[in-house]
């Protein structure tokens, strides 16, 4: 904890991919922080300086614990070469007989 009350969690992120930085009381009860942060394939510093990103200050509580959870890629993000027109082959591109 820094001498500002505020504390720093710093983690390493993968391109365009979603990540939830939570916070606990009693690694319980899991809160998620806002907003939820995008990687950039950088390493990622969130301060946590109380409002409006967490319910108060660290130094609020007894004892909070922190963790980042990488969230789900979202499917169509997997697919999503699937979905350009040039990508598809020609018999999908062409009108079904009548």
């Amino acid at each position: 904890m820094f001498k500002n009350h505020t504390f720093m969690v710093e983690f390493m992120t993968l391109s365009n991919r979603i990540y939830s930085v939570q916070y606990s009381p009693d690694l319980r009860n899991w809160q998620p922080v806002t907003p939820a942060l995008t990687g950039d394939g950088n390493w990622v510093q969130w301060i946590d300086d109380g409002e409006p990103k967490t319910a108060g200050m660290p130094a609020s509580q007894s004892a909070r614990f922190y963790r980042v959870m990488l969230l789900p890629e979202p499917q169509f993000m997997k697919y999503k070469s699937l979905f350009r027109r040039s990508t598809l082959p020609a018999a999908l591109l062409t009108p079904c007989p009548a």
